[in-house]
């Protein structure tokens, strides 16, 4: 068990080291910088309180020969509260970001292995409040949360921006460059001058021109999938609008279109939909129609 923990230690302080280095973590898949774009600490922080349990795992291991009788078992709690901070975590990924960070689940199995070992009370302790967290977890619904911590990092995932003077507002365009629908209303974008819009799309861009665009070159478009898949949402084009009660988004060619003529135009823009459909105690809202819209897996070049 000293041995696990001093493996899990070592892990992580490599970890540690090569995000001081390169400032930026070691990710074997998207899913790690999905993850860390949720939380509100950085990368760094989180893997020093990761090293400093597993120290505290190990002397604890070390120093404590014999479990005692009566008082407390300090390496069997600190083991159980390290399975309930994972299983917190893992079910984050699983029901709120819809994504697995696979450095993640190799930190969750050195815990888990770490209680399994401990003894067969530890293990069957551990496991009741793994399966209480996640299921906990699979009965809460964290729409609106999930949405408002993405919207912030819309930015990240955008491609590039279009500024103009004195904008009335900033807009996102999540799209497909293969999608003609998209293509429409980015044609209609490129002319607009009372907003800022963000170019969104949901793949990498090899060549991709829009006349006065601010290119990112960082641009991650798994920011953009995954704020289609947390709403539930398998088309493109969708325009991502920041109101006062909320956020609306609004998918399909026409609707978008006609937003975008008078929020995006006039000199005093004004609201495309009624303000009666956008109450003030709602945090999002979603104007949609059929037709004008390209699946998100599968290009509509030809429709």
């Amino acid at each position: 068990m000293q041995l696990l923990a001093l493996s899990a230690s070592l892990v992580i302080a490599v970890q540690i080291i090569y995000i001081l280095v390169s400032g930026t973590a070691i990710c074997p898949n998207s899913g790690c910088e999905l993850v860390e774009r949720l939380t509100s600490l950085s990368p760094l922080y989180f893997n020093i309180l990761g090293l400093l349990y597993f120290q505290s795992v190990y002397w604890s291991l070390r120093f404590i020969k014999n479990r005692p009788s009566g008082g407390f078992d300090i390496p069997g709690l600190l083991l159980l509260a390290g399975l309930a901070a994972e299983g917190v975590l893992l079910a984050y990924q699983l029901f709120v970001a819809h994504v697995v960070c696979s450095y993640c689940i190799i930190i969750f199995l050195f815990v888990f292995i770490l209680n399994l070992v401990y003894d067969r009370k530890q293990l069957i302790s551990g496991v009741t409040i793994l399966i209480a967290i996640i299921f906990s977890f699979s009965l809460l619904t964290f729409l609106p949360v999930r949405v408002s911590s993405q919207i912030n990092s819309l930015e990240s995932g955008s491609y590039g921006v279009k500024s103009c003077a004195v904008p009335s507002k900033e807009i996102f365009l999540i799209f497909s460059s293969d999608c003609t629908h998209c293509i429409n209303v980015i044609h209609a974008l490129e002319n607009c001058n009372s907003c800022n819009f963000y170019l969104n799309p949901i793949e990498k861009l090899d060549t991709f021109k829009v006349n006065g665009l601010e290119l990112n070159t960082s641009y991650s478009p798994e920011v953009n999938r995954l704020m289609l898949a947390i709403l539930g949402i398998k088309e493109v084009p969708v325009l991502v609008v920041k109101n006062a009660a909320g956020f609306s988004f609004i998918k399909g060619e026409d609707k978008i279109l006609n937003y975008v003529r008078h929020a995006c135009f006039d000199p005093q823009p004004v609201l495309y939909f009624d303000q009666s459909l956008l109450p003030a105690d709602q945090e999002m809202t979603v104007l949609t129609e059929d037709g004008g819209e390209c699946s998100v897996d599968i290009d509509c070049q030809n429709q």
